[in-house]
């Protein structure tokens, strides 16, 4: 006998609603499964990809709960199964039923190029066309554990600022059955990151972000203002870095972006991931090999005080009305190129970062850092000294 509170419907409801991105995208809609109440009168959305993820899930769902029961906001939760080969489907219908959460659980398809952004879109935008009075919309993931004042924490962010990105930290339990052999190297990465931030926060101070702040996007833990996040455009169909891709497009585009360290998420330290390039796949690779590539968040040190004053030199070139021309010898790019590019700064620094030779990417490796860590650590105390000198300047 079917379950009074769990209800179904087939492909046609889901495909009504991301019609244009599924026939675009050869996405598979198999079916969409309700659990509680179907009102569309909820404030917030939570989304939650799941690929194979029986056995987490449950913990996921459980923490979830106890959040929204600490809250006095009213929540719908999307989770997009794609591509399970498990029972990943019926497992998060029976837990949502368990907690009593009102959701819907989307089971969906996708081609072998697409993965956890386009699960994470679609998430929302069922969900923002379900619930038409959500306000907000949070995500996570589905090996993650949220905290029990994650929403209520994210709705005060989000009063605020356009996009929060929270902090996310490994499970401690399962953070102690790792080799001892990673914990150097990922020392190395956390003290260079901080220099790093610290540095630009220096150079070009981000109101929104006060120092100290962490500077990750991971889609496990963040959040938008719901018209902010249908106005950027949403989360890009890739397979992977949907989330860091999504901030610093946010920031491009002059939206206020809050990297919250009191928002706070616990992931898994499985080794065997979904997103290509994710925490799992650089857990696998610093196990196999401790100088495996760092966080691709850091960069050369003279590469990263060049990309941040170049952008504030852009930026104040571009609001005095200035021509782009002087910066091109730097850039490695031709002052016709530059004075090619029209518009605002939130248009031209983003294309003058892509396609600036001396400003392009290049990963670096643990045993590199001690060099780097120096060399940024030496900039860091020239900068905080002229710091000091202009605040005791009458």
């Amino acid at each position: 006998m079917a379950d009074p509170n769990i209800a179904e419907c087939r492909v046609g409801g889901l495909s009504r609603i991301c019609g244009s991105t599924l026939s675009s995208l050869d996405v598979s809609a198999r079916s969409v499964r309700f659990c509680g109440s179907r009102s569309n009168t909820s404030k917030l959305i939570v989304v939650i990809p799941a690929r194979n993820e029986q056995r987490r899930v449950s913990e996921c769902l459980s923490a979830l709960a106890a959040s929204i029961r600490q809250s006095h906001h009213e929540v719908f939760v999307i989770i997009v199964a794609n591509n399970c080969h498990d029972d990943t489907v019926n497992t998060s219908v029976q837990q949502c039923k368990h907690f009593a959460l009102n959701a819907a659980i989307l089971e969906v398809l996708l081609p072998g190029n697409q993965g956890v952004g386009l699960a994470r879109s679609m998430g929302i935008s069922y969900g923002l066309n379900l619930a038409p009075a959500a306000m907000a919309v949070l995500t996570t993931d589905a090996d993650c554990q949220v905290m029990p004042d994650w929403i209520d924490c994210a709705m005060r962010i989000l009063d605020q600022f356009d996009m929060v990105c929270g902090r996310v930290a490994p499970l401690t339990h399962e953070a102690a059955t790792l080799p001892c052999s990673i914990h150097e190297p990922g020392v190395l990465e956390h003290t260079y990151l901080q220099l790093i931030l610290h540095t630009e926060s220096l150079l070009d101070p981000d109101l929104s972000n006060p120092w100290p702040y962490h500077g990750r996007a991971s889609g496990a833990n963040q959040g938008f203002r719901r018209k902010a996040y249908v106005d950027s455009g949403g989360y890009a169909s890739l397979l992977t870095n949907e989330d860091q891709e999504i901030a610093q497009r946010f920031r491009h585009q002059g939206r206020r972006v809050r990297y919250a360290n009191e928002l706070l998420v616990n992931a898994s330290c499985r080794l065997s991931g979904r997103a290509p390039d994710g925490m799992a796949d650089a857990l696998a690779r610093r196990i196999a090999n401790t100088d495996s590539v760092a966080d691709s968040l850091l960069e050369p040190a003279r590469t990263h005080l060049l990309r941040v004053s170049m952008r504030v030199q852009c930026r104040k070139r571009v609001i005095a009305g200035l021509s782009l021309a002087p910066l091109g010898k730097l850039l490695g790019l031709s002052p016709d190129a530059l004075d090619a590019q029209q518009g605002a700064f939130e248009q031209r620094w983003p294309w003058l970062e892509l396609h600036a030779p001396a400003l392009r990417r290049q990963r670096l490796r643990p045993s590199q850092l001690p060099e780097q860590i120096a060399y940024l650590n030496a900039a860091r105390e020239r900068l905080l000294q002229r710091s000091e000198l202009a605040e005791s300047t009458p």
